[in-house]
């Protein structure tokens, strides 16, 4: 089958060329007969009007001739664009698709953590407020720094107080400062209020034990 479609192929490719060496003979043909006519008849500025005809006829199959090859190679690699296109397209869909996929979930952020956890110990504070003048008798509990300043909690949770600068919250920071333990305190104070939350002004501390 296929050195048939070969010698098929070869066949038609010949008789191309002899077509178009054969327009070329004619033409050149017509050529030299108006020449001849032009020669013979000096005072005609024209040439034949058949044999004009016939020139101009020959160059248009010439020309069409010559053409129908790059027209033909053009044609065939549109044809191969667009299968090559469409071939594409599920690679094109499934790109798409992997791009318009959901983001990655990002761990929490710390800060974020420590907010939420401050905002939770403000709104404690806030629903545990106590009136400003409120007296606080023989509170046991501890102290802990809460940036840079101190907050008492009582041992059953009831009192929540950030405590005020004065001389006796500088001895037990003093005392903090030297124990590498816990240390529960007992205390009496009066408590104050400022912007929705209370605060702690001790008057009188004592030591009641340390706790490793």
């Amino acid at each position: 089958m296929q050195p048939r479609r070969q010698s098929i192929q070869a066949s038609g490719v010949n008789q191309r060329k002899s077509f178009q060496a054969f327009i070329l003979h004619a033409t050149e043909v017509d050529l030299q007969e108006n020449s001849l006519w032009r020669n013979n008849n000096p005072v005609a500025k024209t040439p034949r009007p058949r044999a004009e005809k016939r020139v101009l006829k020959l160059r248009h199959r010439t020309i069409s001739s010559a053409l129908l090859p790059v027209v033909s190679l053009m044609l065939r690699m549109l044809g191969i664009f667009a299968v090559l296109a469409l071939a594409a397209l599920p690679f094109v869909a499934r790109a798409q698709q992997q791009s318009q996929a959901a983001p990655p979930i990002l761990a929490p952020d710390v800060e974020v953590v420590t907010d939420r956890a401050s905002a939770q110990a403000d709104e404690k504070r806030r629903r545990n407020r106590v009136r400003e003048g409120t007296r606080v008798t023989d509170s046991v509990g501890q102290f802990d720094w809460v940036g840079d300043r101190l907050r008492f909690v009582s041992e059953d949770g009831s009192q929540d107080f950030q405590v005020l600068e004065n001389l006796t919250m500088e001895r037990v920071a003093q005392s903090m400062e030297q124990s590498a333990s816990k240390i529960t305190w007992t205390l009496s104070g009066v408590v104050t209020e400022y912007r929705g939350s209370n605060y702690l002004l001790i008057e009188h501390v004592t030591l009641k034990g340390r706790r490793q």
